[in-house]
């Protein structure tokens, strides 16, 4: 992850995210959306100038910590699905990205624990 414009999660920053699949590597444009440190952190995904997708993380205080709660929506057109299929090598996003989850949220706790 590399800060475009600015250098924290504001509303309106600009980041470039890098992703792999095996051999198969890209990269996104997001732009931070909602940005409430402890509450929510939100971004718009972008291929080039297609939209690709929406996530959103929400805190909520817990017994002895949070709860973060990761949502996406999917926003390609369908005809952009197939060609990021091929150029990704994965066919099925809602699938990966659901057995990606618990390994993003393990991450993120780490991160927070220190």
């Amino acid at each position: 992850m590399e800060w475009q414009k600015g250098n924290s999660a504001t509303p309106g920053s600009v980041f470039k995210g890098q992703n792999r699949n095996g051999s198969k590597a890209w990269s996104t444009t997001c732009t931070v959306t909602d940005a409430e440190p402890g509450k929510t952190f939100a971004f718009d995904v972008k291929s080039l100038v297609f939209p690709v997708a929406h996530w959103r993380y929400d805190i909520t205080a817990s017994d002895g910590g949070c709860t973060v709660t990761e949502s996406t929506w999917d926003r390609r057109a369908g005809w952009f699905k197939k060609v990021a299929g091929l150029a990704t090598g994965v066919a099925d996003r809602d699938g990966a990205n659901a057995e990606h989850i618990e390994l993003t949220l393990q991450r993120l706790k780490e991160r927070a624990e220190g």
